[in-house]
């Protein structure tokens, strides 16, 4: 048996060869045009085990990149029961680490002798990018109580549909409490949980507090989908993730979606992102290290769908509504056209003659899935009624906009159709087997050829309402 010492200098061995002496380690063109949180880095483990061993390994290696000092860092974990991802802050950490890894955070694995090479445990890094909410009307609305029809029932029996919905909370005051997930027990790991969990604040108030109510109207139109299906009953667990500006980081968002998999969540509702350009290697199939991790090792597995908006134009990185050259994630880990698993699905909104993607949002027919048909348009903006009925002093139907709310009403379709048996597909047979019961589903459909497949995988698109 190995002593610790010897364990922990072959560990640093390894990860000193895997970061300077691999070919193909470094990205060719490092981009770091996107906003990220200064003096900041994401950590996220593969498992416990080897967590130590790694971060004294990871610190050696800024040590050495720092002249021989290690920079005083404080690290923080997601919660004391979610260790694996730590956000790191110290000063300069952020140019320190593009400095040593151009920012990519690709796998840092160790490996035991004994197996010849084989990983037994890795990290991965990554700058603490800001999250966006994609585009929505700003201005303040007066929205009294959502009015939910009294008779509704649910054809199915059950009552433990959890849907995560990650973004800037729910109104108490204004949303149906009988939908919204809630815990009953008392929870060492989140103190006075009861609806879900704040991870801007951390703490257990979920409370909406953004002038456009924007979390509170994801809630209401994913809801409506299962009202209208009256198939499964969901329970709605809200994950705060965005603060009272619509603003927010990436370890937030990582955090938010590693709970929601801890509550059970079988589909988690993401409106928001971030842009990253960075090309990354081919260890993480060149994408964002910290999404890839995520994807492969806790919603594949778990057979969790990560559905998520397309995102809209103005970013830090230029204008192009490509996301194939402009990467908007998590939308941009959506891939169909592969022979391989993946269980993202992302949307963007069309305009109701079924021609044309929203000008004012993102499109690829590789990483877009399905386009959402708006209720109207005007000049450029594709518009969504609020859903329901309203209380409302001006007695004018109000409106929202944005892929965030395309993706919700996309949300809530899969759920409130959900086939159980679908799980399994999710993590053990390519995207395209499972995407085409969707077709069957009613969730998705398709006209072929039509002005749409240059923009969303073969110009799918989905009704608000069943028509």
């Amino acid at each position: 048996m190995k002593s610790s010492r010897n364990c922990f200098l072959f560990i640093s061995i390894v990860l000193v060869t895997l970061l300077f002496g691999c070919k193909n380690t470094k990205v060719s063109k490092p981009s770091f045009t996107s906003e990220h949180k200064k003096n900041e880095a994401i950590v996220f483990f593969s498992n416990l085990e080897f967590k130590k061993n790694l971060s004294d390994s990871l610190e050696k290696l800024l040590t050495i990149e720092n002249k021989g000092v290690l920079p005083k860092i404080t690290k923080k974990p997601c919660s004391n029961c979610l260790e694996l991802s730590e956000l790191w802050t110290a000063e300069g950490l952020d140019s320190l680490l593009i400095r040593i890894m151009n920012g990519h955070g690709d796998r840092i694995a160790t490996a035991d002798r004994s197996t010849q090479g084989v990983n037994d445990g890795y990290a991965v890094f990554g700058l603490n990018f800001l999250t966006s909410m994609p585009e929505t009307l700003k201005e303040e609305k007066t929205i009294g109580k959502f009015i939910i029809p009294k008779d509704i029932s649910f054809s199915e029996s059950g009552n433990n549909f959890i849907v995560g919905i990650l973004d800037s909370g729910v109104d108490l005051n204004i949303f149906p409490l009988e939908f919204l997930f809630l815990n009953s027990i008392d929870d060492a790991c989140f103190k006075n949980e009861r609806y879900g969990w704040n991870f801007v604040n951390n703490s257990s108030d979920i409370t909406d507090g953004t002038i456009s109510k924007h979390g509170t109207l994801v809630n209401a139109y994913i809801l409506e989908q299962f009202l209208n299906e009256g198939k499964i009953r969901p329970k709605l667990l809200n994950v705060k993730v965005l603060d009272n500006l619509n603003s927010g980081t990436c370890f937030d968002l990582l955090c938010g979606i590693l709970y929601a998999k801890e509550k059970g969540a079988k589909i988690i509702n993401a409106s928001m992102g971030f842009y990253d350009n960075t090309e990354y290697t081919n260890k993480t199939d060149y994408k964002n290290s910290i999404f890839y991790m995520l994807l492969e090792e806790h919603l594949l597995p778990n057979e969790i769908l990560l559905v998520t908006a397309a995102g809209n134009i103005g970013s830090s990185t230029g204008n192009s509504r490509n996301l194939a050259q402009n990467r908007f994630y998590p939308a941009y880990m959506s891939e169909t056209n592969v022979n391989r698993p993946n269980n993202v699905v992302t949307a963007t909104t069309i305009n109701p003659n079924l021609e044309e993607v929203s000008p004012r949002q993102n499109y690829s027919p590789k990483h877009v899935d399905v386009g959402v048909v708006s209720d109207s348009i005007e000049g450029e903006i594709y518009k969504f009624d609020y859903p329901f009925f309203y209380q409302n002093s001006g007695g004018v139907q109000p409106f929202t906009t944005g892929s965030s709310f395309a993706n919700a009403i996309m949300t809530g379709k899969i759920g409130a159709k959900f086939d159980f048996r679908l799980s399994y597909m999710f993590k053990n047979s390519p995207k395209s087997e499972w995407s085409e019961k969707f077709l069957d589903l009613g969730i998705y459909q398709q006209d072929s050829p039509n002005q749409l497949s240059g923009f969303i995988y073969k110009g799918r698109y989905s009704h608000r309402r069943d028509e």
